[in-house]
């Protein structure tokens, strides 16, 4: 299911992981050119991609999730199961924020979720959302962050 060609011992030579800040940076790295090092050593890797919902970054020509590589480095192995972060933002790839969870676990809160009422702003306009049957589907669309959040707050009350 997951690419897992790279070993930690792979991963530790093209990057460094910066726990205080939960980011990989790529490392100088002899075996490319003095072009690509002064470009890139010492700069995070990688880059959001919002439809997979997390950070990813191209090591010897295949994708990888940026939390994933977090962990074989740290670690020394892939996680065996899905890796979840603990406080719900992908983009908070702390070793201490992350812990492996089954499909299983995952699926049952996911379920959890259904029902959820959120906004977020997409283009121009903040769309006030809501999952159902594990997706999310616009109620209404705002020109501005308070019209949505007043809406969110009365869409709140008869969702809960």
């Amino acid at each position: 299911m997951f690419n897992d060609d790279v070993t930690a011992k792979i991963a530790r030579e093209f990057f460094e992981y910066d726990k205080k800040q939960g980011i990989l940076r790529w490392k100088y790295n002899p075996t490319r050119s003095e072009q690509i090092n002064a470009r890139y050593a010492g700069l995070p890797a990688g880059g959001w991609e919002s439809h997979a919902q997390a950070i990813r970054v191209i090591l010897q020509g295949r994708k990888y999730m940026v939390h994933r590589l977090i962990w074989l480095i740290v670690k020394g192995r892939w996680p065996t199961e899905l890796l979840e972060h603990i406080d719900g933002n992908p983009k908070n790839n702390r070793i201490e924020n992350l812990r492996e969870i089954s499909f299983r676990e995952n699926r049952a809160k996911r379920i959890k979720q259904d029902g959820a009422v959120y906004i977020v702003l997409r283009g121009s306009r903040w769309h006030l959302r809501a999952m159902e049957h594990n997706k999310p589907r616009t109620i209404s669309t705002h020109k501005t962050e308070r019209a949505a959040k007043r809406a969110l707050r009365t869409a709140r009350k008869h969702h809960v």
